[in-house]
């Protein structure tokens, strides 16, 4: 869970880095921190942590041992609150010399994260 959180704070900054120059940098990662597109990453991750613990990866053994990372392609940092629909975010499960990527879907603001095909 640690290496999780350590991740996503990554992810985060990275994702904040992209979007802005290089000063002010924890500034912008602590207003992206607090956008709505943030939230989504944070609910996207806990699906996939769940998912990954209780087995439901496919090709990933359940459990606690794993690196997860998380990626969302470039963002705008101007339009940090202005999340579209489809969102897709993706989730690299590492463990046991072994990485696999998987995609998440979520079609409107209310539905559930989805698993891709």
């Amino acid at each position: 869970m640690k290496n999780t959180m350590k991740n996503l704070a990554v992810a985060l900054a990275v994702v904040a880095a992209a979007g802005c120059g290089p000063s002010g940098e924890d500034a912008y990662e602590e207003e992206f921190s607090q956008s709505r597109y943030a939230a989504e990453m944070q609910s996207m991750m806990e699906t996939c942590m769940a998912m990954q613990r209780n087995g439901g990866l496919p090709g990933i053994a359940g459990g606690e041992n794993r690196s997860l990372e998380f990626a969302t392609g470039q963002i705008d940092f101007s339009k940090k609150d202005e999340v579209g629909y489809p969102l897709q975010i993706k989730c690299t499960v590492s463990g046991d010399g072994q990485a696999r990527t998987f995609t998440f879907n979520r079609e409107t603001p209310d539905a559930g994260w989805m698993l891709a095909p």
